[in-house]
């Protein structure tokens, strides 16, 4: 058998089999290199043939070194090609492909199967690494898969690549690297009955760039890294028997999008500093020791989670804390039978932000800032935002030097007990609390959404709901004389008698009893960070006759149903209200007052859910609320021609009442509220604009749009005593806001004696409450 060299590159397209150390007989482009079957055992020994180095090895066929090397170099090489067809290999004495020399890039498409020592070794640096095929330890290793003692500027092994030294006996390495890393990225597939990937040597080494987007799994450790690491991110798979991955040296980013495991130690272990660590959402750390263990004295000064992270032992153990401290932000969950653990051996701070889960599995406790590990001087900071939910104690630490601790809550909203033995200072921002200090218990609530002030907007938007609908079926006064000028204004055209007949038609106040019914609807939320939102839905009958030129009085009825709510759900109430009321218009010259006055009464199902030591509690309640709604509305047009009108408008509203007290059952709160009152006045002025449509025979329609500004000054809440813990501390939640509003519409005429009409309305306030209503009526006169 026989091969070609040329262009100095050992080009394979046959099969080689044990064979010596071929012998040229020519030298040049076209040396011609034989191999004589009878040489001892051996396959391709590059230095044999030129003396190197040497531009390249090429193959696409398949070369067998026995119990010697596949392919071997003492030289550097350019490019080894192992093309998809190409596959070389070695036995179980063999090694398939050895370079003592640096090579520039090694790119394998086939298949390369190692017997013993590493699959692929090289001495050298290597360029560039890539492997889209499989590097596959068939029988014994004693060095690993793939062997870079000289470190690579970049590794890839692809989606496709498996790097495979997991059969046989021996303990091996899947990628070892005993120089510096530019970058390595795994999208493939790399398995170890060992270490999976593993940075080391003597002397620390820097990694540029680490990224994993496949599998990774390592017998004893998924990823080691004994040096420096500039970038570390998994979005795939790791894993490691002792640890999943161990980190010797400083890291100045880490981020996981995928799964990090360990049977037997921490799922990510760091003995040096760390700059940056991100658990993103998705992501998964689960160790059997612990999630995240920073150890050795080294702070990772940004901590971030946002996935899941769990340990045997702690969810994330800092261990050996100094003075700088870590920045410690979670909105995902992290659980263990302690949560997050701080080994405290110096004076210093701490600060954990949580909006998220920690939980104590063993219902012990969740953050531990003090483990009884000395005495120090800690002014360590817990900061709940609103959805943290803490299962388990929180210990600041009580020993005698230890009386800085601090829990803000200024930016929670919702409700939670807590346990924090050491606690020494609250930052209560505007929220309602109670402190049971000889307990280590405090209660933080938030009534809101089941209040005075909550039911003051509620009956506020119903009632002025419910007089609009009884005002479009009152109506306004279209005809013209002097009487629609006062002071100048707004002086009427002249029409003539068959125009006044023609407009006479839509002035829905006929004379004769007028009967409506009516829908209404509604919705609002507060917005950000409060989050109190409301919907309500009621029907309303009414009627009314019109005793004079100048004068209509009617009266109606109506139920509502209607439910408050918070941060979707945290804190519910469902209230059933049924209503009675009169309602009139009176002509003042070319104005027109609208006067109403509502009554209602309310029963309230109030649920609640607490964050508790644990779990979550929902508290219940029932209880319920009278409220009355005065309103008055002036109209005064001030430009008006054949079929438009403008109008002026301003109103004054004010609904009054009161809740009643209750006392909630089936939570470790134990919360009673007392009466509250409810107290809104609302003031409104803008300008209507209406414009009149005629189809004759009693037909027609006038289309409505409205704007204006208004102000609300709410005392409902004020001052609303709350007793929880077993201590009484004030609530108050009145507010005074500003805003603007606008609306628009359709009153129709059927026919004589039936009108339609369709309006909606939305506002919004300056304190972030949002707010929009749609009414329907359908009346007749008889």
């Amino acid at each position: 058998m026989s091969a070609t060299a040329s262009f100095g590159q050992w080009l394979s397209a046959g099969a080689i089999s044990a064979v010596a150390l071929l012998a040229a007989t020519g030298s040049g482009a076209a040396a011609t290199l034989a191999i004589d079957a009878g040489d001892a055992p051996g396959a391709i020994d590059l230095q044999t043939y030129a003396g190197g180095p040497y531009d390249g090895f090429d193959n696409s066929g398949y070369v067998d070194g026995g119990s010697a090397t596949g392919i071997a170099s003492s030289q550097s090489v350019g490019l080894v090609y192992n093309r998809a067809s190409g596959t070389i290999r070695a036995d179980n004495a063999g090694e398939s492909a050895v370079f003592d020399g640096d090579v520039t890039t090694f790119i394998n498409d086939g298949e390369i199967d190692g017997g013993h020592n590493a699959i692929v070794g090289i001495n050298g640096r290597v360029g560039s690494f890539i492997n889209n095929g499989t590097l596959k330890m068939v029988l014994d290793s004693a060095s690993g898969g793939v062997y870079l003692a000289g470190g690579v500027d970049s590794f890839l092994n692809s989606a496709s690549g498996i790097i495979d030294v997991n059969p046989g006996p021996g303990t091996s390495t899947g990628v070892y690297s005993g120089g510096d890393v530019g970058s390595f990225s795994n999208l493939g597939h790399i398995t170890s009955n060992q270490v999976g990937v593993e940075f080391a040597n003597y002397v620390p080494l820097r990694v540029g760039s680490f990224y994993n987007g496949g599998t990774i799994y390592g017998a004893t450790v998924g990823t080691a890294i004994y040096g420096s690491v500039g970038d570390y991110a998994n979005s795939g798979e790791i894993a490691g028997g002792d640890d999943g991955a161990y980190f010797n040296g400083a890291v100045g980013s880490f981020a996981n999008s995928g799964q990090i495991t360990s049977t037997g130690g921490s799922a990510v272990r760091f003995d040096d500093e760390v700059d940056s660590f991100a658990n993103l959402a998705g992501g998964s750390i689960v160790g059997a020791l612990a999630g995240v263990q920073a150890y050795n004295y080294q702070p990772i000064h940004s901590f971030t989670n946002a996935g899941y992270i769990s340990g045997g032992y702690a969810g994330v153990m800092l261990d050996g804390i100094t003075a700088a401290g870590t920045t410690f932000v979670n909105t995902g969950t992290i659980e263990g039978p302690t949560g997050v653990l701080y080994f405290v051996d110096a004076d210093g701070r701490e600060q954990l932000i949580n909006s998220g889960i920690i939980r104590s599995l063993t219902n012990g406790t969740a953050i531990d800032f003090d483990c009884g590990c000395g005495d120090y001087d800690r002014a360590d900071t817990l900061t709940i935002l609103t959805g943290s939910r803490i299962f388990g104690a929180v210990n600041f630490g009580s020993e005698s030097r230890d009386v800085h601790d601090t829990l803000d809550f200024s930016g929670y909203f919702g409700s939670t007990v807590l346990t924090v033995p050491g606690l020494d200072v609250v930052v209560p921002g505007i929220h309602s609390y109670a402190w049971d200090r000889p307990n280590d218990r405090i209660a933080i609530f938030d009534i809101s959404a089941m209040g005075g002030g909550a039911f003051g907007d509620l009956y506020a938007r119903m009632s002025r709901d419910i007089a609009g609908l009884a005002e479009t079926k009152l109506g306004h006064a279209l005809t013209s004389g002097p009487a629609a000028a006062p002071l100048g204004f707004a002086p009427q055209p002249s029409r003539s008698a068959a125009e006044t007949a023609v407009l006479s038609e839509l002035d829905v106040r006929q004379p004769g009893i007028a009967i409506w019914g009516g829908t209404i609807g509604g919705a609002s939320n507060t917005g950000q960070p409060l989050d109190v939102s409301g919907v309500y839905g009621g029907l309303v009958a009414g009627a009314h006759v019109r005793l004079s030129q100048a004068l209509t009085l009617g009266g109606l009825a109506g139920y509502v149903d209607s439910a408050n709510g918070q941060h979707g759900g945290v804190q519910s109430v469902v209230s059933r209200t049924v209503l009675a009321g009169v309602y009139g218009q009176t002509s003042l010259g070319a104005a027109d007052l609208d006067l109403a006055l509502l009554a209602g009464a309310s029963s309230h199902a109030g649920t609640r859910q607490v964050s508790a030591p644990g779990g979550i509690e929902t508290a219940s309640t029932q209880y319920s609320s009278l409220f009355v709604a005065p309103s008055l509305a002036v109209s005064l047009p001030v430009s008006s021609t054949d079929v438009s009108t403008l109008l002026v408008k301003a109103s004054l509203g004010y609904v009054g009442g009161f809740v009643s007290g209750y006392s909630e059952t089936g939570s470790s709160m134990s919360l009673t509220v007392g009466q509250q009152g409810i107290g809104l006045l609302d003031a409104r002025l803008g300008l209507e604009g209406r414009r009149r449509v005629t189809a004759g025979d009693g037909v027609g329609a006038e289309l409505v749009a409205r704007g204006g500004v208004f102000a609300t000054a709410n005392f409902g809440g004020a001052n609303v005593p709350v007793t929880v813990l077993g201590q009484t501390v004030s609530v108050s939640s009145a507010a005074s806001s500003a805003g603007v509003y606008a609306g628009a519409g359709i009153d129709s005429r059927l026919g004589p004696a039936l009108t339609l009409s369709l309006h909606g309305d939305g506002a919004y306030r300056a304190d972030g409450l949002v707010s929009g209503s749609l009414k329907a009526t359908l009346g007749g006169t008889f």
